[in-house]
């Protein structure tokens, strides 16, 4: 009996009852029996568990090396994404991925944590999303989209990415570059953006758009996570849009912040909730500074700290990996009528990398 792909849910034989279930992409209690393993970046890590990775791409890839390819079995994806699928293509073409594990894991995180990649990860990330767009146009079955997927990324791997357009978010970066987009580094984890007005002339759906896990190059972000991460992945970010009455802002921490991630620290007061793959806000410091910003503030709305991140559930507000911005009390943005220096100055305070336990 060979390792082999099924649907999620799927009944096992009675002849792979003592065979391994791979469970790609599940909370840390989706496991059914002992022999159901999670290949999961939600799962909680005990300090001695080698079988760490901060993504499925990464932790199937280290289940390889540690333990060798998976023979016998079934691996089953929890849901369609970039990650979960790099995640099911290694374990069933561990020699392939093996060759390529340094691609795979940038195409993962670009689509999982808006990480930025190499040419040659860009064209494979986008050549997978027109995959998945075509198989949404079809309406084609989740289950049949894998298979497909499966099908042809042994072909993108191998294929020059000079022949592809893969379609880099060059605009974004120009902005930068030439400076109508402000950026400026407090401190290696805090740094701050400023949109002008006349850059977005009113077009806020752009300005203040958080692009979603999976987003594709072409995402129509005026100043996308995957460009700001290229430079900040590590760091919090406040972003500033200038409006009429004021400006918006967002306070966004790293997005792999909410994943098993090894080696890397997170920032302060993002604890573990309760709920399996949760994570809360618990910083009284930053509580007194929303409080005092909150005293200065002089146009109608709030400012809104989140209770609750997860990473597998949609919210309402601001998107994660937004924590923090000011709202007209409904949950949509609004313009807060303190300048972006003032936030700055205030917050940047509190993520020195001290905080961090740097």
């Amino acid at each position: 009996m060979s390792l082999r792909f099924q649907r999620l849910g799927e009944e096992i034989s009675p002849s792979e009852t003592t065979a391994e279930r791979f469970l790609v992409g599940s909370l840390p209690d989706a496991g059914g029996s002992a022999r159901d393993r999670v290949i999961s970046p939600w799962r909680p890590r005990h300090p001695e568990d080698l079988l760490c990775g901060h993504s499925a791409t990464e932790i199937a890839l280290n289940l390889i090396l540690l333990e060798g390819p998976p023979s016998r079995g079934a691996v089953e994806g929890e849901r369609l994404s970039i990650d979960n699928l790099c995640a099911c293509f290694c374990l069933l073409q561990p020699a392939i991925a093996s060759r390529h594990r340094e691609i795979l894991l940038q195409v993962a995180e670009m689509g999982l944590f808006q990480a930025w990649g190499t040419r040659t990860a860009m064209n494979v990330y986008q050549r997978l999303q027109d995959l998945l767009r075509h198989a949404r146009n079809c309406r084609q079955a989740e289950h049949e989209t894998f298979l497909s997927c499966f099908r042809h990324l042994p072909g993108i791997l191998a294929s020059d990415p000079q022949s592809l357009d893969p379609r880099p978010e060059e605009h974004a970066e120009l902005l930068l570059e030439q400076g109508p987009i402000d950026r400026e580094l407090f401190h290696r984890r805090f740094t701050s953006y400023r949109i002008p007005r006349r850059l977005h002339r009113g077009v806020y759906y752009k300005a203040l758009r958080i692009s979603p896990v999976d987003a594709p190059l072409d995402d129509p972000s005026l100043l996308s996570c995957r460009v700001r991460n290229r430079l900040d992945g590590d760091r919090v970010q406040l972003v500033s849009v200038e409006a009429a009455e004021g400006w918006y802002h967002d306070l966004l921490y790293p997005s792999w912040m909410v994943a098993d991630s090894p080696g890397r620290s997170r920032a302060p007061g993002l604890v573990a909730a309760p709920r399996a793959g949760a994570w809360r806000l618990d910083y009284p410091e930053l509580v007194q500074v929303i409080s005092r910003l909150g005293e200065r503030e002089r146009n109608t709305g709030r400012w809104t700290l989140r209770p609750e991140i997860h990473p597998l559930e949609r919210s309402t507000g601001r998107a994660f990996p937004v924590v923090l911005y000011y709202e007209d009390g409904r949950g949509n943005p609004a313009p807060s009528s303190l300048p972006p220096h003032e936030l700055a100055d205030r917050l940047c305070r509190l993520f020195s990398p001290d905080r961090w336990g740097d």
